[in-house]
């Protein structure tokens, strides 16, 4: 460690300071200076340190990054000098501290004040591997009364600060910045903005109350910037959570080539009240398939209104506005045979009941073909929506919620409050509504 004579306010320095206790000058501390001239007993004697007017061998100059004033009568200036731009290395013999007058725009930087080192510092050049920095801090004469400004353009960090390039778990460790661009190409996929990207990652963050004209946009454009599965929106009181970005991209016996975000809400919008609410059937029986069920057609197989989907409908484009609702083409079951989905057709479908597949990534209850008997199977929500792949804890919500796959021909499957994987019959009343669907740009 480098240990210097004490410092001398040279005579330049004494000029300045007395203009700017008389008032007619303003400090403006410029620049730390360090240098390996070497002097003699007699040279760095005070009265001959004076009258200095310059370093002896001037090698760098730096500007400072920090001031504090110790004493009515002094101040400790900080700088941090690197090696990053030295060719050559020398040992630092001494230190200046340059100021100038900053009250006259024709001013130029004198010393204002001069340290010599008792030991000195050896300053290396830079090898291209990790710089090397010094810090001096320098503690110069002013007055307590003296104005002072001190000029910076920012600092270097410590060395202590950065640690050692051969601690670095990268393959590149010729220096700091090589092995930052490592990592940076290595994780430049991350900030890829495409549905792919985003449907890799979960995030979970709160998007606000309502969907921004820049969130259209970006649903729009196919970019999905800075929204993420797992991400809601709070509306009307019900977390609205994505799901899935561009689930049925060009599926559809007519191509669906709009951009979207599928959104499942985290609570059931039709609550199961265990007693009256029949949301797929008043009777157990599953004729029809989904599409016969009560729910679907909005009539129950004893011809009473069933307004459960419409009840949905209202309530999702109460949130987002009906010209924000996705209408796409959807393959949907419309008879069974034996106790299995036989046939089927493609509908518009703005939101619906979703499947196994999507919540399970696999079916468990749905009737599977024997070989003999092939059950109509025929889907687009042929896969596990991201959000309950990457957070199966978002399957179960507490309350029991329908899924559309005929079991039987009474009964259809459902998520069980407790996470269970379940089915029972279509008329019973203790199980909800969690729908899926998606929104898009107008």
């Amino acid at each position: 460690m480098a240990e210097f004579y004490g410092s001398v306010m040279t005579d330049l320095g004494a000029t300045l300071l007395a203009d700017a206790l008389a008032g007619t000058a303003q400090i403006q501390f410029t620049a730390l200076k360090t240098g390996d001239g070497t002097y003699t007993e007699e040279e760095r004697s005070t009265a001959a340190l004076q009258q200095r007017t310059a370093l002896k061998s001037e090698k760098q100059a730096t500007t400072f990054s920090s001031v504090e004033r110790s004493s009515t009568s002094s101040v400790v200036l900080e700088a941090i000098v690197s090696n990053v731009s030295l060719v050559a290395g020398y040992y630092v013999r001494e230190v200046g501290v340059y100021a100038k007058d900053a009250s006259d725009p024709s001013s130029t930087p004198i010393l204002y004040a001069i340290a010599v080192a008792k030991s000195a510092d050896y300053m290396p050049p830079y090898n291209g591997l990790m710089p090397t920095t010094i810090t001096e801090k320098f503690i110069a004469t002013v007055n307590n009364s003296a104005e002072i400004i001190i000029e910076t353009t920012g600092a270097y960090a410590a060395a202590e600060d950065l640690g050692n390039v051969p601690d670095l778990e990268t393959t590149d460790k010729s220096s700091v910045v090589a092995a930052v661009n490592e990592i940076t190409e290595l994780t430049g996929f991350l900030r890829v903005d495409n549905a792919g990207s985003h449907n890799s990652r979960y995030r979970g963050k709160n998007l606000g109350t309502s969907v921004t004209a820049a969130q259209y946009t970006a649903i729009q454009n196919g970019t999905f910037d800075d929204m993420y599965i797992g991400d809601y929106w709070v509306i009307d009181g019900i977390t609205w959570r994505i799901a899935c970005f561009d689930y049925w991209l060009h599926c559809g016996d007519t191509e669906c080539t709009t951009h979207h975000v599928v959104i499942m809400p985290d609570e059931n919008l039709l609550v199961a009240d265990g007693s009256t609410t029949h949301y797929m059937n008043t009777d157990n029986s599953t004729a029809g398939g989904y599409v016969g069920s009560g729910f679907y057609k909005g009539q129950n197989h004893d011809s009473t209104t069933n307004t459960a989907k419409a009840t949905c409908r209202t309530k999702i484009q109460s949130a987002f506005g009906a010209a924000h609702i996705l209408t796409h083409r959807e393959y949907l079951t419309n008879a069974i045979t034996d106790n299995h989905a036989s046939a089927g057709a493609w509908y518009d479908s703005d939101l619906e009941i979703p499947t196994e597949k999507m919540v399970y990534g696999c079916e468990v209850y749905e009737a599977a073909s024997t070989g003999t008997t092939i059950p109509n199977k025929y889907t687009t929500d042929k896969s596990q929506l991201p959000l309950f792949a990457h957070d199966p804890s978002k399957i179960c919500n507490r309350a029991n919620w329908w899924l559309r796959d005929v079991v039987s021909g009474a009964s259809f499957a459902y998520v069980g409050s407790n996470g269970g994987a379940v089915f029972y019959a279509a008329s019973y009343t203790a199980i909800g509504v969690r729908p899926a669907f998606a929104i898009c740009a107008a």
